[in-house]
């Protein structure tokens, strides 16, 4: 058996989980069995545990994900730049750790860091400790069992006719669509009021708001709860009519300040709180009168008309 050279075992250091094991036998002039039991010796560790790369797996786990095929499927149609790499006979997808940098910055309301424990992946750009933190901060409001006391509560605050979703769903510290199927499962038919001046008219002070959230990478949850008098229905629906897209990170790399230019349409488009109320009420059986007094902003004949696509099959 031929003795290793101290120039082989720093070359073996040097480039073990960088070059393929295949590459190295050639450059050695050793066989891939004489090189796996070096490492051994050597103590190098699993192949792709070295180097300035990932597993996807390993990646998904290390960010706090369950590494499921919905996952790993979520990600690549995101775009997550992964290269195939051959250990043996075995084929591994893995991605070099700066460029998962890169793609998560452009994919940050994609994102959830707050279980991606500080530094598994080594040094860390300056915007991933902030992210971070809002993502701890988001997931405090995360679906959790209602108890009775919130039943309660709900059904309370519904009937005193004076708040809107995002009102309730502060108060509740739940999100918008929790408070709706929550209502949906308790059977209750009342529905929190629209308010006109809160889903059609922008501030400069809120407009001005949502461009700093946008900049700083935050998701519609949290700039909901900043902007309380907005549903996330009208916020989403507001960006769309400017950008032609509801994609956060799309947005925030266009001309952001085109926010504070906008006006408010004439037309005033049905937002996906107002479609979704005309829904839930028709299916449980109220006329359009009664509707009407939950979409003041609705004309009788409007609400008629919408009901009328919906049984056609127009809106989904």
């Amino acid at each position: 058996m031929r003795i290793w050279t101290n120039e082989e075992i720093e070359y073996l250091k040097t480039n073990w989980g960088i070059k393929s094991i295949p590459t190295m036998s050639k450059v050695l002039n050793r066989s891939e069995k004489a090189i796996s039991i070096k490492r051994s010796k050597l103590k190098l560790g699993a192949f792709l545990d070295n180097g300035d790369y990932i597993t996807l797996n390993q990646l998904i786990k290390v960010v706090g994900y369950n590494s499921n095929r919905n996952t790993r499927n979520a990600w690549i149609r995101r775009g997550l730049p992964l290269t195939s790499k051959k250990v043996n006979n075995n084929s591994f997808k893995v991605i070099k750790i700066d460029k998962f940098w890169k793609w998560a910055e452009e994919n940050q309301t994609f994102l959830d860091f707050s279980k991606f424990i500080r530094y598994s992946l080594g040094k860390e750009p300056q915007w991933v400790e902030a992210k971070r933190q809002r993502d701890i901060i988001n997931n405090i409001h995360k679906k959790k069992r209602w108890t009775q006391n919130e039943d309660e509560k709900l059904i309370f605050l519904v009937k005193q006719y004076k708040y809107n979703y995002a009102e309730i769903a502060e108060i509740m510290q739940r999100t918008e669509n929790s408070i709706r199927s929550r209502l949906n499962r308790l059977n209750i038919k009342t529905r929190p009021i629209i308010k006109e001046e809160d889903t059609f008219r922008w501030t400069d002070e809120e407009k001005q708001i949502l461009t700093k959230l946008i900049k700083e990478g935050y998701d519609y949850k949290t700039i909901q709860r900043k902007l309380p008098t907005k549903t996330a229905g009208a916020i989403r629906n507001k960006l769309y009519s400017i950008y032609g897209t509801g994609n956060l990170d799309k947005i925030k790399k266009d001309d952001i300040d085109k926010i504070q230019e906008f006006k408010v349409s004439s037309n005033k488009r049905w937002t996906d709180e107002e479609k979704q109320i005309l829904k839930d009420m028709t299916w449980e059986g109220y006329s359009t009168k009664e509707i009407q007094q939950y979409l003041p902003n609705r004309s009788m004949e409007a609400i008629k008309t919408k009901k009328r696509e919906y049984n056609r099959g127009k809106e989904k």
